[in-house]
C-alpha cells in the first residue's frame, strides 16, 4: 500500500501511497487470501480425512466437507475478482444485486 520513494539529493526517507482505490482493494485481498483463506482450506482438507464410522465422525466430516466448499467457491470468486478490472467487477456486482 506504501512504498519507499527515492529522492536525489535528499537522505530522509520518503514514502508515496497507492492512490488507486481498486487496486488497494486487490493488494488486500489478495494478502488476506493468503493469509487467512488459504490456510483455512489446508485446514479443512486434513479435518475432512478425519477417520472414524460414529455418527458424529460422519457429521463432523459433512460439516469440514461444506466448509471447504464454500472457501473454495469463495476463493475462486476472489482469484476472479482480483484478476479482473473494475468493470467487470461492477457488471458482476450489478448482476447480484438485481
Amino acid at each position: 500500500l506504501v512504498s519507499k520513494v527515492l529522492k536525489p539529493g535528499d537522505r530522509k526517507d520518503h514514502f508515496e501511497a497507492e492512490k488507486d482505490v481498486w487496486r488497494i482493494a486487490t493488494q488486500i485481498t489478495r494478502e488476506r487470501k493468503k493469509r487467512e483463506l488459504e490456510p483455512m482450506v489446508k485446514l479443512l482438507s486434513e479435518l475432512e480425512r478425519t477417520e472414524g464410522a460414529s455418527n458424529d465422525a460422519k457429521a463432523f466430516r459433512k460439516v469440514t466437507g461444506d466448509l471447504k466448499d464454500l472457501t473454495s467457491r469463495i476463493d475462486a470468486v476472489l482469484e476472479r475478482t482480483t484478476r479482473s478490472d473494475v468493470q467487470w467487477f461492477l457488471k458482476a456486482a450489478s448482476t447480484l444485486l438485481r
